[in-house]
């Protein structure tokens, strides 16, 4: 039995010395030590349920949209093909549930590497576990590094869905993992990855597009808000093989969404003049 945190008891992530969050909390749900890490979920006074991973707040119900939308819908819209999605990470669902949307999916195989992740957020947060159970859906629980080293698959679309980069998660952001992920692309498809904040990661968000460069001639980092992440605002970077100048929408962007749409399309790789300085 999980003893509760009565109400006014306050959550806290710091990300910076002396500055970060806070989230009242109504009550801990669970917290569950796995092989990996000490996964937490609570019922927030003002976000609605909240997973936390390692004592980082990873997605809440109240402002998951904006992550999973900002991170998937791009793809999926300028991708020539759409039919096999890889997603590494995203145990929570919310990523799988938006590629869901997409009729023209003949295949995702999503790849975490803490069933526990998968198992407490179906149990603990069904408004984004919504897709699990899709026929189209393959999981496999391991290391994204090490099901890549082993798998001879392809895929027209592929997700990073990554924890920040510490422990188990700092090999998702190297560049022996991206050079893995471009011989697993099909040879117009795309890769996003989230990349941390603009604010705080600038050399992260560096290293990454100088990774993806040796690989892709079209390296594209775009923003998204997300309000309980480090700075408000989150990154993600788009790599394919595609030339910029023919990226374009193939299909419209999935009805089911409360912030992308279509119109945002046009406008999504254009960076605020300090962000695009700072990438070079």
């Amino acid at each position: 039995m999980v003893e509760p945190p009565g109400p006014g008891s306050e959550f806290r992530e710091t990300h910076l010395r002396r500055s970060g969050i806070f989230l009242g909390t109504e009550r801990l749900l669970v917290r569950k030590t796995s092989k990996f890490q000490t996964i937490e979920i609570y019922e927030t006074t003002d976000f609605g349920r909240m997973l936390v991973l390692d004592g980082m707040v990873m997605t809440t119900e109240r402002d998951e949209y904006l992550y999973h939308e900002m991170l998937v819908h791009p793809a999926m819209v300028l991708a020539p093909s759409i039919e096999s999605v890889l997603i590494i990470g995203g145990g929570d669902g919310g990523t799988l549930r938006e590629v869901s949307k997409y009729s023209e999916v003949q295949r995702v195989t999503l790849v975490e590497l803490d069933e526990e992740v998968v198992r407490l957020s179906r149990q603990f947060l069904p408004t984004l576990s919504t897709a699990f159970d899709d026929p189209r859906v393959t999981l496999h629980f391991e290391d994204g590094m090490t099901f890549l080293q082993r798998t001879q698959d392809r895929y027209s679309v592929i997700f990073v869905d990554s924890p920040d980069p510490v422990g188990p998660a700092e090999v998702l952001f190297s560049r022996p993992f991206y050079e893995l992920l471009a011989d697993h692309l099909e040879p117009e498809g795309i890769l996003v990855a989230q990349t941390e904040s603009p604010f705080y990661h600038q050399d992260l968000i560096r290293s990454v597009v100088q990774s993806l460069k040796g690989r892709f001639p079209t390296v594209q980092v775009y923003l998204g808000p997300v309000i309980t992440y480090p700075s408000g605002t989150w990154t993600y970077t788009l790599a394919t093989r595609i030339p910029k100048e023919s990226l374009g929408p193939k299909r419209p962007v999935a009805k089911e969404t409360r912030w992308f749409h279509d119109e945002l399309i046009s406008t999504l790789f254009v960076l605020p003049k300090e962000l695009a300085h700072a990438l070079g």
